[in-house]
This record gives structure tokens, sequence and C-alpha cells, in this order.
């Protein structure tokens, strides 16, 4: 018997909703077993598809393990104290496949990295994974790095990495690295390679041969990590717009932290006993602030570029030869709040044009020919400095149009304030050079001096409302070197209790 014209159509239809259905109906991804269903992890690798899940039951494995291309989403997964030897042959673990997962194992005895994941190699293959993630991991004793990751949006969190060649290693943009500890590393802690990373929480200590994090791309976060006992730097960053954040690192063999890039936000970390320099950034826009450095044998903190911010920072025990605070930077730097302590050289040693220095603290610092605060540069602000019972002159200035106001200069075993007579860089008077000119002191404070209250070698300087007392002498006036003052009125000459009139040599 023939259908109706319609219940032919109608059957059609039915038909060819079942088979598109079946075409596009989920594929469910699978729950592999080790060793229950598989004897081995990689008899369980070689089955698996792309999505599916292996889980490795407690126990020993011996085996060296490699994802191939085309597992894209597998997850391998420790249930219980899954111990992977990798038997001193190649990496533990091999991952060439996308947005594989690793957690909860330990791997051990890798000839080369404990695991590697690195898309295979050839022209028509990409050079990067994407969304590698290792989590609770422990990798001992490894030939070479316990991690390497050459992978783009990368997670590696909670790694433990102990007697290895290397430590954590990650080529790759969005990397974040969070909470892992590497030990006794011969070569490096944690090493970044990518722009927009994150490494924090991360512990790096006794790296014999390296540094403890070192990272080399733009705009990464560096945050609460700790980092001690490094043969190299405890941080160090090649690259722009970088965030150091709330670390804490202790003895160093070299830089405590070393920035080399623009734009970088160093704040309230802690760096203490370094072989080098504690902080030293080589850029412009610099930011440090509230940062507490002590115990270098070079300079609490140095830095060289344009535009720097130095502020609130507390450095203290600076090294032979070593300032507490050294900046070269020809525009536009402030520096203010700082407290220095105990610096052999300089309190402050700095090489500015335009710049603010003001409301900062420098104390039982200086030598026989360095002043505690010095300025080399013109057209500066000196504003509100205390400094205070220092080995040499309290503040020396060298240049013009430096105008001095509201500082205390007190208890220093030479001057007060000493200006210089010839601008830094310039040539000596003798040689046809021009002196330094048009510098203003204003109510300035110079009292208990072991010599001049002020020291002027500079020609017009202008002078008001400053008060001096009890110092050697109170105000010089080096006329041999050409210097001349203008007596803008308000001072007051105090020496031996006694008021006398500004003392002209």
């Amino acid at each position: 018997m023939s259908r109706h014209p319609i219940q032919r159509a109608v059957t059609r239809a039915s038909s060819a909703i079942l088979v598109a259905a079946a075409l596009t109906s989920p594929t469910f991804a699978a729950d592999l077993a080790v060793p229950s269903s598989f004897p081995t992890i990689q008899s369980a690798v070689d089955a698996a598809l792309s999505g599916d899940t292996i889980t490795i039951s407690a126990g020993n494995y011996v085996e060296n393990v490699v994802v191939p291309a085309g597992k894209d989403g597998l997850m391998i997964a420790g249930k219980g104290r899954v111990l992977w030897d990798g038997q001193l042959a190649g990496p533990g673990l091999t991952i060439m496949s996308n947005d594989v997962t690793v957690k909860s194992v330990t791997i051990r005895h890798a000839a080369e990295e404990g695991i590697r994941a690195k898309p295979p190699e050839g022209p028509s293959n990409p050079e990067r994974l994407e969304g590698i993630t290792i989590l609770d991991v422990i990798v001992i004793n490894s030939g070479d790095e316990a991690i390497f990751a050459l992978a783009n949006d990368a997670m590696i969190r909670n790694v433990r990495a102990k007697g290895c060649d290397g430590g954590i290693e990650a080529k790759g943009a969005r990397v974040v690295i969070e909470k892992c500890r590497v030990t006794l590393d011969a070569d490096s802690g944690i090493e970044l390679v990518g722009d927009d990373g994150r490494i924090s929480m991360c512990t790096a200590s006794v790296i014999e041969d390296g540094i403890g994090i070192a990272v080399s791309g733009q705009s990464v976060v560096i945050e609460g990590n700790s980092i001690d006992n490094t043969c190299g730097e405890l941080i160090f960053v090649e690259g722009d717009d970088a965030q150091i954040l709330r670390n804490k690192g202790r003895g160093s063999g070299d830089v405590g932290i070393g920035v080399e890039g623009n734009g970088a936000l160093i704040d309230r970390n802690t760096v203490v006993r370094c072989a080098d320099t504690l902080i030293e950034v080589d850029g412009d826009d610099i930011t440090i602030t509230n940062n507490r450095v002590t115990g270098s044998d070079e300079d609490g903190i140095e830095v060289d570029g344009l535009g720097a911010l130095i502020a609130r920072n507390q450095v203290a025990d600076t090294g032979e030869d070593s300032d507490g605070i050294c900046v070269s930077s020809l525009t536009g730097a402030t520096i203010e709040k700082n407290r220095v302590t105990n610096a052999f050289e300089c309190g402050m040693r700095l090489f500015v044009e335009g710049a603010t220095i003001r409301m900062n603290q420098v104390m039982n610092s200086g030598s026989e020919d360095d002043a505690g605060l010095v300025v080399f540069g013109s057209d500066n602000t000196i504003d509100g400095n205390t400094v205070r019972d220092c080995d040499s002159t309290g503040i020396e200035v060298d240049g013009s149009r430096n105008v001095i106001v509201g500082n205390t200069s007190a208890n220093n075993t030479d001057n007060g304030i000493h200006l210089v007579s010839i601008p830094f860089g310039g040539a000596a008077l003798g040689d046809g050079g021009i002196p330094a000119f048009d510098n203003v002191l204003d109510g300035n404070l110079c009292a208990n001096n072991s010599g001049e209250g002020i020291e002027n070698e500079a020609v017009a300087t202008i002078v008001v409302s400053n008060k001096m007392r009890a110092n050697r002498l109170d105000l010089t006036n080096r006329t041999s070197l050409g210097a001349s003052l203008i007596d803008g009125g308000g001072n007051t000459f105090k020496t031996g209790g006694l008021t006398v009139e500004p003392e002209i040599d």
C-alpha cells in the first residue's frame, strides 16, 4: 500500500533528524585507570582520546611517558601517593598536546626535565603549546629543569622542585607560576620568558649557580615571593612595566633586585644582605617606594634613568665605598621621605636636574670626603630634609639655580651646608669654567656642626631667614674663589652663644 505524500515527507524528515542527532551527539570523555585497566601510564596515554582523564592509583611507576600531539585536553591525575621514576633517561613526562593537565604526582630521577611541555619540532608545528596546567607536582633530582614549559597561558601551581639542575622555566605569554617551591637547585630558581606573566607566592632557596627569579618580558608581576641564598640576583627583570611587589629576599651573591627596563614599580619589598647593590634599576619612569633594604656590599638603592620616583624607602648599613641611595636622573626625579642610616659614604648621592628632593632623613652616614646628602646638578628643589650626625658635611650642593629651603643639618663633623664653586661637570674656574650661581638658601637650620654652618663658594647666593648656632663658624664666603652673597635678611648667627655678623674670609 502506498503512503500518502504527507506521510512520506514526515518519515523523511524524521530520518534526517535522527541522523543529524547521531552526528552531533556529544562524545563523553573516558576515565582510564592505571593500573587496573591499563598496566602503565604510557599504555593509558596511547589509548586516550582528546579530553579523556587518566587516573593513576597510588604506587611506583618506572617509565618515561610521552603525550604526543593530537591529545588536546588530556588530564593525568594521581590518586594517592604516585611515585613516577624517570629511570635516568630523558624527561620523566613529555607533553606535545595543548590544554593538557598534570596533577598530584611525584616525578624523580629524570635524566632531563621532570616535565617537558613543548610542541613537536617541524616547520608546520606551532612555536608554543597552549594552556598547559601543572598542579600539585613534586619533582626530585632531575638532570635538567624540574619543569620546562614552552607554552602560552600555562598555569604552574604548587610545584615542589628539589635537587634538580634547574627549577621552573616557562616561555610564553600570560604564564602564571604561583605557590611553587624550588630548593637546592644547581642552576636557576624560577625563569619566565614572555609578556603579561605572573610569579607569586613562590619560594626559591639555595640556588647554587644562578638567579632566584629571572624574568625577560613586558608587564610581568612578581609578588609575594621569598628568595634566599642565591649565587646570582635574588630577582632580575629585563623588560618594561614590571611590578615587583611585597617580595622578601636575603643572601644574594650579586644584586638583590635588578631591573633593566622602563616603567617598573618596585614597592614594599624587603632585601637583606647582598654582595652587590640591594635594588639596582636602569630605566626611565621608575617608581621605588616603601622598600626596606639593609646590609649590602655596594649601594642600597641605585637608579640610572629619567623621571624616577623614589619615596618612603628605608636604607641601612651599606658597605665600604658605597652610598645609601644613588640616583642619576637628568629630568624630573622626585626623591622624598626616604630614611638612610649608616651608609659608609654618602647617605644620598644624587646626579639630578630639575628634581624635587624633600623630607628625607640621613643619619650616621658620610665619610671624610663624602657628605650625608650630596646633590650634583642645577634647578633642583631641596626642601625639608634632615641630615644629622654624619662623618663629614651634612648637605653639599654642586650646581646652579638650586633652591635649598627648610632643611636641618646638625651635629656633623664638617659643615652644615656647603655650596661648591664649580657646577658638576664644568671646567675649573682657572681653565675658563663658569662658577655655580644663583642658588637660594632659605629658612635652613645649621646647628652644632664642627665646621661652618654654611660654606659658600658659589656666585650670587641668596641667603634669607637661615638660623645658625653653635657651629665652629656660622657662615663663610670664599671670596678667593669668586664667591658672593646676597643677604635677603632674617638670618640669625650664633657662634659660641654670641650673636655675630657673618664671617667673611
